[in-house]
C-alpha cells in the first residue's frame, strides 16, 4: 500500500505530541510494516523515514519518494495578475501587506512574524500583517493579540478568520509577501497556493523552501525578525516597480504551474505507484 504522511512521522511532529504520539506510533508499527511506498514532501522527511526503516518501523523494501503536493486555487473573483497594477499603471498607495495563512497552532510560529513585522515597520511604518486561519485557536490567538499590544503595533495586525474558495484566492493574490515561520513543515502547501496566485513568498530554514531564493521568487532565510526583514526589504522594493512586480509575480505563477500544478504531479505519483506495485 501507498502512504503520504504529511510530516506526521517527523521527529519535531511527534515531539509536539510527546509520549501520547510516540505510543501511537508502536501501535502503528504492524500497520506501518505493510506500507511498500511512502510519498513524501521534502529530503529532511525523506531522511528521517528512511531512519524509522532501518529501525524496523517500515517495510524493509519501502520507497521513499520526494515529490510536491499539487495545488489548485478555486477561480478568483477577478484575473490573477489584475488583483494588482499592471506595468502601465503607477505603484500601489497602500500600504505594505504580509499574510500568514494556515491553522491558528503554536507550531505555525506567528509571533516571529508580528516580531518581524515591528522590525519592518522601521522602514515602512504603514505595513500591515494579515493572519488568516481556517483553524481558529482563541487561546493563541489572545497570546499574539497581548504580543502585537505590547509592541504597539495592534492596529496594523489583522486576524480574519478562515477564508476558502474566491476569497481565499483573492486574499493570496492582493497580499505583497506570504510568510511562512513555522516551527517545523513537511511541505507547506501555502507557499505553493501563493506562487500559483502571483505572489512571492519568504519561510525560515525550519520549512523545505530552498527553492525560494534559488528561483528568484523570494527567500529562504533563518528565523529571526531580522533575517526576514532584510529579506523582505528587496521584495517590497520590487514591487514598487511596475515592469519589476510584473515580472516577479510571472516567475511565482510559471513555477507553480510547472512544479506544482497536479497535471505534473499526477504523473510522477502514477509512476510511483507503478514501480512500487511492480516491487511486490
Amino acid at each position: 500500500c501507498m502512504w503520504s504522511p504529511h510530516g506526521a512521522l517527523l521527529p519535531k511532529a511527534l515531539q509536539q505530541g510527546s509520549s501520547h504520539k510516540r505510543r501511537l506510533l508502536q501501535l502503528w508499527a504492524p500497520v506501518l510494516r505493510q506500507v511498500r511506498g511512502l510519498h513524501v514532501n521534502s529530503q529532511e522527511e525523506a531522511a528521517d523515514l528512511a531512519q524509522l526503516r532501518d529501525q524496523g518501523l517500515l517495510h524493509p523494501k519501502a520507497v521513499i519518494r520526494v515529490l510536491a503536493n499539487g495545488v489548485s486555487l478555486a477561480p478568483p473573483s477577478q484575473p490573477l495578475l489584475a488583483t494588482k497594477p499592471s506595468a502601465s499603471q503607477p505603484p500601489r498607495l497602500r500600504p505594505p501587506r504580509l499574510l500568514c495563512l494556515g491553522r491558528m497552532h503554536p507550531v505555525k510560529r506567528l509571533e516571529l512574524a508580528i516580531d518581524t513585522l515591528h522590525a519592518l515597520k522601521a522602514h515602512h511604518p504603514t505595513a500591515e500583517l494579515l493572519l488568516a486561519a481556517p483553524e481558529p485557536d482563541p487561546a493563541y490567538q489572545a497570546l499574539l493579540q497581548q504580543q502585537a499590544a505590547r509592541l504597539g503595533i495592534a492596529d496594523s495586525v489583522h486576524f480574519l478568520g478562515p477564508v476558502s474558495g474566491s476569497a481565499k484566492t483573492d486574499l493570496l493574490a492582493s497580499a505583497d509577501v506570504l510568510l511562512l515561520t513555522s516551527h517545523t513543515e513537511s511541505f507547506g502547501i501555502v507557499v505553493a497556493e501563493a506562487l500559483l496566485a502571483g505572489t512571492p513568498a519568504v519561510a525560515v530554514h525550519d520549512t523545505p523552501w530552498q527553492l525560494l531564493p534559488r528561483a528568484q521568487v523570494g527567500d529562504w532565510v533563518a528565523a529571526t525578525p531580522q533575517a526576514l526583514c532584510t529579506a523582505l526589504l528587496p521584495l517590497l522594493q520590487t514591487l514598487r516597480d511596475p515592469p519589476q512586480a510584473q515580472a516577479l509575480r510571472t516567475r511565482c505563477q510559471q513555477l507553480a504551474q510547472t512544479q506544482f500544478a497536479w497535471p505534473a504531479i499526477e504523473l510522477e505519483l502514477r509512476q510511483l505507484y507503478i514501480e512500487v506495485m511492480g516491487a511486490r
